[in-house]
């Protein structure tokens, strides 16, 4: 079952790919796992049904009857609404930039930090279905900019940000951090795990349903949800070595020693003359 929730559910060789080749050029790879409730919407019509046919379908369980057109023979025209909650297991590779962990982390295993934070950038429209505080996003300062790892790491131009009108608030970008972090927010002496979502370093307001108010988010959890794999493990560090930095000083070695080959190779095919300023002047 669980091979099957990662590998068909989830795109589970993209994330491994990028999981693993994050660890071998950046140190370090990320995923990130949480689950994920989502309400899908079908939408179906019945032609030319009896009054008892009509009356089944609205009887049924997350049915919602949308239209209900009777023609002059009696029988009915129905268009309804199927509305089912899925839950499911996500994971997703995160990419380094947006990754930060206490410098007191003494091991790879992520579950022994004290405090962890991910950055992500969404738009008004998704924070505002996840139940956060439209009022509040209205006063958040929207993403504008890449930062100085992700632009190092972009090589085709694909993630040139672009600006968004002020009429089109609902795709405006905002950036959110998430802070895992052990607290004593209860005031009882006891340090717990907390998540708390912040923008522009305030606390965002979210609600759970409709019917709640909106409260700040900040909620016990039970785990942090990343893991992380590096290839050489480091001793009392979290960060450890990547192949790229045991393999760097035989590629500057190469690539000293290849540029210095084709230099001479041009010198010879391609001789320049050089001329003495004293025998440059007039005869």
């Amino acid at each position: 079952y669980i091979n099957h929730v990662f590998w068909h559910r989830n795109p589970g060789f993209l994330v491994m790919y990028n999981f693993l080749k994050d660890a071998l050029i950046q140190k370090n790879g990320i995923v990130k796992v949480w689950w994920e409730e989502t309400e899908d919407e079908e939408e179906e019509t019945y032609t030319d049904i009896p009054d008892d046919a009509v009356a089944l379908l609205a009887q049924a369980e997350s049915v919602e009857v949308k239209e209900d057109i009777v023609s002059e023979e009696g029988l009915h025209t129905v268009t309804i609404v199927k509305r089912r909650k899925y839950g499911c297991c996500r994971v997703e590779p995160v990419p380094p930039e947006e990754f930060g962990i206490t410098r007191r982390a003494r091991s790879v295993h992520i579950s022994q930090a004290d405090y962890v934070f991910h950055e992500t950038t969404k738009t008004h429209s998704d924070l505002v279905a996840q139940g956060y505080d439209p009022e509040q996003l209205k006063g958040v300062s929207s993403e504008t900019s890449d930062t100085e790892e992700s632009i190092t790491r972009e090589t085709v131009d694909d993630n040139e940000t672009i600006g968004t009108s002020s009429l089109n608030d609902a795709t405006r970008s905002i950036k959110i951090t998430e802070h895992y972090v052990k607290i004593d927010y209860a005031g009882d002496g006891k340090a717990r795990l907390y998540k708390v979502a912040t923008a522009d370093n305030k606390v965002l307001r979210r609600r759970k349903d409709e019917d709640s108010a909106y409260k700040d988010d900040i909620e016990p959890v039970d785990l942090i949800p990343f893991a992380a794999a590096t290839p050489i493990i480091m001793p009392h560090r979290f960060f450890g070595r990547s192949v790229a930095d045991l393999v760097m000083d035989i590629m500057r070695i190469k690539t000293a020693l290849l540029r210095g080959g084709l230099d001479g190779i041009y010198l010879a095919n391609n001789q320049r003359i050089e001329i003495s300023e004293s025998h440059a002047g007039p005869k």
